[in-house]
This record gives structure tokens, sequence and C-alpha cells, in this order.
């Protein structure tokens, strides 16, 4: 309008000068033109802006503003000289980014930077490919399909800048991250992520500006106290939201760790921590990234060189605090404390994972072989979902791994608690047992109801506290629960030199070359090996004319047949509460050596417990305790080397004992000696491996009886008999044409000896 008013009395005055009568007429006179001519010029002149194009604009800018339309200030007057802006020079440079990505069906506007910032010029546009990126003159550019193309920008005289531009497919899925609680008068970014080969651009809103506003470079504020949702729309409306809580500014911030340590090349995780109702974003640094780096958003620390490094955080108002961070070798191998566990489903599990050799550190990552049945978290909790078997491979940073098999069994529906001995004198201890059933697991706890009678541990370790009667209680992990009562008072299991009630016996029957030991207190029972399976009928025989119509126990010593062979045929014949045995081989032995279907149920359905040095059950008011094998050797039951494998235990009844020794090796003796100095001695001597003449235990037992368990045609060496006489023993042979079946009866204190035969 100004402009046009100007053009107005400029040709005003051009006609009033040039004298033509009929328009000068009309014409105002030229003292009054000039004058408003100068009141128009003296008005405000167009923004300054108006002679640059605006950065990123671009369209050609061809006009320049006259020399004498600088601004001026609102009263009229002009401004101070320093405030007028010198003349842009000549276009030198373009600029544009080196790559972008876009999406198909995606635009975006090409906005090249121009060198100096004022410079005037106007751009032509030209794509490499057409068909996969093609450009408007104005620079806008549009994602045909999947490629890429090159643009360049031109000017109009001769500068150029050129973008390489990648086209992805659209995204799928966008996943939006963002803090689920910042602090008030932080500021945070978000992330993005689509699904994998998409691209292209999103927009970021926020349902409540006033609590959360998006910035214009796409950071995000927090305003003021309250919650708002956060949404990221992707070009082709794919979207994502977060929900975020502004808390009030933190007074106080402390790390989770103040040190730590982590294996070379591998992570861990620190995490702020501020007063309750406020919070705020962190920012992570390093005093040596080259040992420990750590990612400045996220708390990660990575383990790059072995040393120490300081992490300081910081947060987004200033508080701090900081972790001092060890970097130890990588491992050489990971252990864990079993290498099969069973869950019963529903059930969870932590595995317990430790690096070897000590003083290395590690990372650790799990994964599951068969998800359906196990998954495995990322801090190793392992879930059982349905029946079946599944491996969890734990793996460190450096590549090192170990493997648990992990099977499914159902979850049990009953469950009942098992104690060694129900009666204690204050001081002792015994065993308190979960019991499941067959084909079901679940993890379990104890407790008791009256902690000053009795203390039970994780293991089911009962400790006597003082006089009283008190419950113990199994808890499993869905929910089932099962009770015993426990007394404490006059002991049941007298330590040595102490009162007992009622005799203990123990028979060595006559067999054959064969172990079978028939043990009997407090009205309980024992049966230790049961010779090969012909024999089993006649052990079976034998204990029901004994009176014997339950077992406490089944001990098998070791995996030969001349030992479990019967074992079988005894626990289908006779209810049996617990079979014990050195070794889980030996357990799947006995199954194996069922014949009718009877012994089959039977073998599959006990209730097997394997037992180790220093390992304690009761019969009656007689102590067992297992003094042997002290390692187990890996190899076949049928094989010799099974010998070395035979459970040695000591019986004390009183002032009595009794070593009872399987087949135990020479080897073995010599291990379990070393290893309790003085364990082997005993009053009673259960000559190992039928007749052998080993004089090390024999020298270590100093027994005053020794008993043969073997058969009239392979009795023992003169010459050891002759050597055990020497010590100070007795002899007892089972065999049918010595003593045959070999009974020693003890009241606590003295030992009486009645056999089958009255052979001298």
């Amino acid at each position: 309008m100004r402009l046009g008013k100007l053009l107005c009395l400029l040709l005003a005055i051009t006609l009033a000068l040039s004298g033509v009568a009929a328009l000068a007429e009309e014409a105002a006179p030229l003292e009054a033109v000039v004058e408003e001519v100068e009141a128009v010029l003296g008005e405000e002149a167009p923004e300054a802006a108006s002679e640059t194009a605006p950065e990123g604009d671009l369209q050609p800018q061809t006009m320049e503003a006259p020399e004498d339309a600088a601004p001026t200030d609102t009263d009229g007057t002009a401004p101070d000289e320093q405030a007028v802006a010198a003349p842009a020079g000549p276009l030198t440079a373009l600029s544009l980014p080196a790559e972008m990505t876009i999406g198909v069906g995606e635009q975006a506007q090409l906005r090249p930077v121009p060198t100096p910032a004022g410079a005037t010029y106007s751009l032509t546009y030209a794509t490499g490919k057409k068909k996969i990126v093609p450009v408007t003159a104005d620079g806008v550019i549009t994602g045909k399909k999947k490629g890429t193309a090159t643009i360049t920008a031109t000017a109009d005289n001769g500068v150029s800048a050129q973008v390489k531009v990648t086209v992805l497919k659209g995204p799928k899925t966008v996943t939006l991250t963002a803090p689920a609680a910042v602090g008030l008068g932080d500021r945070f970014r978000c992330g993005v992520v689509y699904n994998a080969k998409a691209g292209g651009g999103y927009a970021l809103t926020s349902d409540n500006p006033a609590v959360l506003r998006v910035e214009s470079d796409g950071s995000v504020s927090a305003l003021a106290l309250g919650a708002a949702t956060l949404t990221a729309r992707s070009y082709n409306g794919k979207e994502s939201s977060a929900a975020v809580k502004v808390l009030a500014a933190p007074t106080a911030m402390w790390l989770s760790q103040t040190e730590a340590t982590v294996g070379q090349g591998g992570t861990l995780k620190l995490a702020a921590n501020f007063p309750e109702g406020s919070g705020g974003t962190v920012s992570y640094a390093s005093s040596n990234a080259g040992v420990a780096s750590v990612d400045p958003a996220t708390g990660e620390v990575t383990g790059a060189a072995l040393g120490s490094a300081v992490i300081t955080a910081r947060s987004y108002n200033g508080l701090t605090d900081a972790c001092a961070v060890r970097v130890l070798p990588a491992p050489e191998g990971l252990t864990v404390p079993a290498s099969s566990i069973a869950l019963g489903v529903g059930e969870q599990a932590q595995l317990a994972v430790a690096p070897q050799p000590a003083g290395s550190a590690c990372s650790l990552t799990y994964k599951s072989g068969k998800p359906k049945y196990v998954t495995v978290s990322a801090d190793g909790v392992v879930t059982a979902h349905k029946k079946g078997k599944a491996v969890v491979t734990v793996k460190a940073q450096n590549g090192v791994s170990v493997k648990v098999k992990v099977q499914v069994l159902a979850a049990p529906k009953t469950v009942s608690i098992q104690v060694d001995r129900p009666t204690l004198a204050v001081g002792e201890t015994t065993m308190a047992r979960c019991v499941l059933p067959k084909k079901t697991a679940a993890g379990y706890t104890f407790r008791a109801d009256d902690s000053g009678v009795l203390r039970i541990a994780a293991d089911g370790t009962i400790t006597a506290l003082a006089e009283g009667v008190a419950n113990v209680y199994v808890t499993t992990s869905n929910g089932l629960t099962a009770s015993a009562a426990v007394t404490v008072g006059t002991p049941a299991a007298p330590s040595a030199g102490g009162a007992t009630s009622g005799p203990f016996e123990i028979t060595f029957m006559n067999i054959g070359r064969n172990d079978g030991i028939l043990i009997h207190c407090g009205g309980e029972w024992a049966y230790i090996d049961s010779g090969s399976h012909q024999q089993g009928p006649i052990a079976v025989d034998y204990m029901r004319a004994q009176g014997v119509n339950r077992l406490k126990y089944y001990i098998g010593t070791h995996g030969h047949i001349d030992h479990v062979g019967g074992a079988p045929v005894i626990l289908a014949a006779i209810p049996t509460e617990q079979v014990i045995v050195p070794h889980d081989r030996v357990t799947s032995q006995i199954k194996k050596l069922a014949q009718s279907d009877a012994e089959k149920q039977a073998a599959s359905a006990a209730n097997y417990r394997v037992v180790t040095v220093g390992d304690k059950f009761w019969l009656g008011g007689a102590e067992f305790l297992v003094l042997g094998p002290i390692k187990i050797v890996r190899c076949d039951p049928k094989k010799n080397k099974e010998n070395y494998n035979s459970l040695v235990i000591r019986v004390t009844y009183g002032n009595n004992t009794f070593l009872l020794t399987g087949d135990a090796t020479n080897k073995e003796f010599k291990e379990i000696e070393a290893a309790n100095p003085g364990c082997l001695r005993a009053q009673v001597y259960k000559v190992p491996h039928h007749n052998s003449t080993f004089a090390f235990p024999a020298q270590r037992c100093q027994p005053q009886i020794s008993v043969f368990s073997t058969s009239r045609n392979d009795l023992p060496k003169s010459k050891f008999v002759k050597f055990l006489r020497e010590l100070g023993s007795e002899i007892y042979i089972t065999a049918d044409n010595r003593h045959g079946h070999v009974k020693i009866v003890s009241d606590g204190k003295t030992l009486s000896v009645t056999t089958q035969y009255p052979y001298q």
C-alpha cells in the first residue's frame, strides 16, 4: 500500500515537471507533492528480515530493499548506526546433511544453509534417481520406493551441495521409550525405535503441554507437577505412547552401589535413587573411560581394561554421587551347585552361578533351549511352565558357559515331613526331610513354631535347644504344608557312655558269599544289602520270621549285584520308608535288577536318599554316621571300581560301636582315616569285601569282634584270621559250615554274640 502510494506521488512529480497542462491541472502542486513524498519516506521501512532469506527458506530471493529503507524505532527516529546490519556478501558455500533417511511415501523439505547467512541467491534441485527420490523445484523430496539417491542443490552462481537420501519401508511398529518419572524443571529426550529395516520421520506430542511441553528441537520440558502422556506418531500413522509423571525436584540423590566390580568385557548397571516423591533424569560420566566406560544416559558400565575408575552420576538439577568400579579379569569358567534341577509346574528358582577362578568377575546372559517348558529371566530366575525338559545355558561376557538341565514335573498335591529322630536331648541334632509324591517337584522351606525349644535350618537340620515339645513345618512353593512334633527331653539317641532304652540287635545273615545285615533298635528295623536276586526271598522270609513288617531303612552300600541284587524283592515284599545309597547309579541299578511287575513298581516308587560323608540318621536310639566314601568314582556299577564307592558307616549305641564296611577298599579306608583320624575305631568290625585281607582298616579299627560274610567255598585266609586274633578279636564267619547267622546284642554297655551253628 505504501509502495503504491509512493509510486503515485513520483508519477505526479514527473507529470508536473513535464509541463503537461491537462495532467498538471489535476496533479497537486510540486511543493505539496514533495512534502508528501518526504512524509511517506519518513514512515517505518520494511523489516530487515525481508532483506535476506530466512534460514532454510529455499525459495529464490531476488528482491532487494532500497538502501535507504533502514528500520526505525517506534518513535520514528533512526536507530543507532551500530544496530544497522552490514550488507551480506556473495554466496560462497551451501551445506546439507551428508545423509538422511526417509520412509516410503514420506515427504521432507530440504533446507540448504548458505554462507554467508545473508547471501542473495536462487536454487535449482536435481535427483540422481527419480524413481526412488524425486525432488520438486522448491526442494521437497518424496520417498517413492526403497533405495538410495543423491540430491544436488545448485545456486545460480554454481555453488552446490549434496545429500545422500536412503528410503526405507514405512514402520509397522513404533516403540517410544521415556522415563517413567522426571523432576520439575527437568528437560529430557525420548527414544523412538521402529521395527527392523524401517525408517521415516515422526512427530512427538504431549496430551498435557502445561505439564510436559515438547520443544521445537524434540526435547521435552517438565513445567508443572502432574502427569502427561507422550505420543510418537510416525509419518505413516503408527503410534506409541508413554505415561510420564513430573515429581518434585530432588534434594538428595544416591547410587545403588558405592563400590562395584565388573569383569573385563562385562557390564553392570548403576541406578540413582531419590527421596520419596521426587525424581529426575541423571547423566553419568567415567573418570577413566579406558578402564570403565559408562553410557551417559542409562548408567550401564562396561569393563574395558583391568584397573579402577570412578563413575559419577549427576542429576539434572546438579546433585551428584559416585561409585568406585574395579575391573577384574574375565572368568576362565563357570560353576553351578548342580548340573540338573527338578521344578514343579509354576515353580521358580534362582540359578547360582560362580565365576572361576576366584578373583575373576563376569556379566551373565541366560537362554532357555525350550521356552515353552522353561523360561529364564535376565537375572537368572528360572520359571517352569509345563512338564518337560529344557537346558538353560549361562554364558559370560567372554563366551565361557555352563549348562543346567531343568526337568519340569507336576506340582505336588500332597506333602509330608519326615523327622529322623522325633525325640532329642538338649544339644542334639537330627534331620527333617520334605517328602513329595513320586514324579512331582517343588521348592520348600522349613520353620519351627517354638524357637525356644528347637531351631531348624534351611537344610532341615534340627537342633534341640531346651526341654519341651515343638512342631516343625515344611511349606512347598505351591502352598502345601505339613508338620511333625519333636520332643526335647530324655535322650533317645545317647552319645557314647550314655544311657539307652531297649536292646540293639544286629544280625549278619548266612546267605552265601553275599552281604545281608538286619538291625533292630527301639522297635524300628533296617536292612543293609541283600545278596543277589535269588537271596532276596531268603532275606524276606528271615525278616518276617523275626517279626519285621516294616523297614525304616533299606541301605544299599554300593551297586554290585551281590549287595543290592535282592533289593527289589525286599522293597516289593516289605514296606520301606527310605532307601539309602551312596550315589544315584545305585538307585538306577536297583531299578534295573527288578524282575516282576511288583518289584519294578516298588523299586521305581521307593523314596531314595543319597548320603554323603558326615550325614547322620537314627534307628531308635542308634546313631548311624556316614564315614565314606570321601569321593565317588564314576564307573559302571558292575565294575570292580564300584567297591571304592562303598558306604562305610559307624553305628553307635551307648558305649558300643559297629563298623559296617560293604566292599570298601584299602585306598578308601586310608582316605577316610586321613579325613577324620580315629573314626575307624570300633568294637565290632564287619570285614570288608567278604574275606579281604586288608591290614590297614583292621589295625585302625582294633575290633573286639570281627565278622566275615562269606560262603563255605570262599573262607577267609587262615593267616589273616590269625592276624585279627593277634589284635585281640573274636572271629565269626557266616558260612553254613561255620557259624551261620551271627547275632550281636548290645545294651549300650556290653556285647553278647549268638550264632546259628555252634562252630568253634
